[in-house]
C-alpha cells in the first residue's frame, strides 16, 4: 500500500490482495475482471459520441478498435481518449481467460469474453470463445448462445436507406453484409394509383379513427414489410444477382448495388442472401414533382421536371381535401370526430392529397 499514490490506485491494490488472498479466488478474478472493464473497456467511450473511421487508410488510427492487441484498451480517462497497455492484474481479457474451465464462472466469463470482442468488432476472437463456451456449457438460456454464434458465422445482409433519384438515372442502394458471397435481387414496380385511390376512399369512408400508415402513402415500405399491402405489388420486372466480396474475420462490408432501373415509380426491391436471410426496401425513381405556393391568399399547384425542375405543360393535378371536425362532448368508446371533406371551405382548413396525372 505505502507505492500507492491515490485512492484508485489504493482500490485497485486492494482487489487485487483480495483476489490473491482469498480462498473463492474465482469470484475475486471475476469481480476484479469486472471492475478493470468497466474502468478501461470500450463501454467508457459510450458518451463521447464518437464513431469509427471505416476508411482503409485509417485503419491504424487509435479509435481502430479491431486492431486492439488482448492487452491493450481504448477508454476514455480524465484527459480525454487514449489507447494504452494494461498491466498484467487488471489485463480484464486474460483474467476472464483464466476462468474459462471453471466451472462455476467459466460460463459468466466465456459470455463477458464474447461480448469484450464484440464491442472490439473482433467476430473472429468471439467466434473462437463463443464455440468454447458451447462444447462446455452448452448453448445457453434459451438458445441464446447457439444464436449469437450464428449471428457472427452466418451469411447476413440488409439495406441503407435509398436516395430518391430522377428518370434516366439508376438508383443504387447501400447494402452492408457479413460473410455472403451472393445475393439475389427481385424488383417490382408498386401501383401509387391504387395506393393513393385507396387512401382517398379510406377517407370518405369517415373511419372512427384514422390510421396514420393508410393516409400516407410514403409509409407504403412498411405496410409491405408488415404483409399489409400486398394487393399493391405487381409481377416482378427484373431479377439478377450479384457476387460479393466479403471481409474476413467475419467483419461487415459495406457496398452498393446498382439497380437496373429507370422507369419512373416505387420500386420494390427483394433481397436473397445465399444462404442466408431475406430483406427489402423501396427505391423512388421520379419523372415529377408536385409544388404549392400561397399567392395572394389562394393556392397555386404546378408540376415539374424532377431533373430539370421544368414546368410540365398539360399536366393535371386531382386534389382531395379532408378535414376531422370534433364531436362535442362525446359517448365514451364512442366517436371523437367526423373525417370531412369540407370544399366549401379555405384551403388552409383542410389536408390535401394530391393525384399527378398523365399528360
Amino acid at each position: 500500500m505505502g507505492g500507492c499514490e491515490n485512492d484508485g490506485e489504493r482500490w485497485r491494490f486492494a482487489l487485487a490482495e483480495r483476489s490473491r488472498l482469498s480462498q473463492n479466488s474465482a469470484l475475486e478474478i471475476y469481480q476484479l475482471a469486472q471492475f478493470s472493464q468497466s474502468q478501461f473497456g470500450e463501454g467508457t467511450l459510450s458518451s463521447y459520441g464518437w464513431r469509427r473511421n471505416r476508411e482503409p487508410e485509417a485503419a491504424k488510427g487509435i479509435l481502430q478498435l479491431d486492431t486492439l492487441a488482448e492487452d491493450e484498451c481504448l477508454a476514455k480517462t480524465s484527459d480525454g481518449i487514449r489507447r494504452f497497455r494494461l498491466p498484467a492484474g487488471h489485463h480484464f481479457i486474460a483474467l476472464y481467460r483464466s476462468l474459462l474451465d471453471d466451472k462455476s464462472y467459466g460460463p459468466l466469463a466465456g459470455d463477458a469474453l464474447v461480448e469484450v470482442f464484440l464491442g472490439r468488432d473482433q467476430r473472429d476472437k468471439a467466434r473462437e470463445v463463443l464455440e468454447k463456451t458451447i462444447a462446455k456449457y452448452g448453448d445457453g438460456t434459451d438458445d441464446a448462445r447457439k444464436k449469437l454464434l450464428k449471428q457472427i458465422i452466418g451469411n447476413w445482409g440488409r439495406f441503407g436507406a435509398a436516395e430518391t433519384v430522377p428518370a434516366g438515372q439508376r438508383p443504387s442502394l447501400p447494402l452492408a453484409f457479413r460473410n455472403a458471397t451472393n445475393i439475389k435481387l427481385t424488383a417490382t414496380l408498386v401501383n401509387m394509383d391504387a395506393v393513393l385511390r385507396d387512401v382517398i376512399t379510406y377517407l370518405e369512408s369517415n373511419p372512427k379513427e384514422i390510421d396514420s400508415s393508410k393516409i400516407s402513402p410514403q409509409e407504403i415500405a412498411q405496410r409491405l414489410i408488415d404483409r399489409q399491402a400486398q394487393k399493391y405489388i405487381r409481377d416482378p420486372a427484373a431479377t439478377w444477382q450479384v457476387k460479393l466480396s466479403p471481409n474476413d474475420k467475419h467483419r461487415d462490408t459495406e457496398t452498393n448495388v446498382e439497380l437496373p432501373l429507370n422507369q419512373a415509380g416505387a420500386w420494390w426491391i427483394s433481397a436473397e442472401i445465399e444462404g442466408g436471410n431475406s430483406f427489402k426496401t423501396l427505391a423512388w425513381i421520379v419523372d415529377s414533382v408536385l409544388l404549392q405556393k400561397d399567392v395572394n391568399g389562394r393556392m397555386q399547384w404546378w408540376v415539374a421536371d424532377a431533373k430539370m425542375g421544368a414546368p410540365i405543360a398539360g399536366a393535371q393535378v386531382e386534389l382531395f381535401g379532408y378535414r376531422s371536425v370534433e364531436i362535442e362532448n362525446p359517448l365514451p368508446k364512442k366517436r371523437r370526430y367526423n373525417v370531412i371533406s369540407p370544399t366549401h371551405l379555405p384551403h388552409h382548413r383542410c389536408r390535401w392529397k394530391s393525384i399527378v396525372k398523365e399528360w
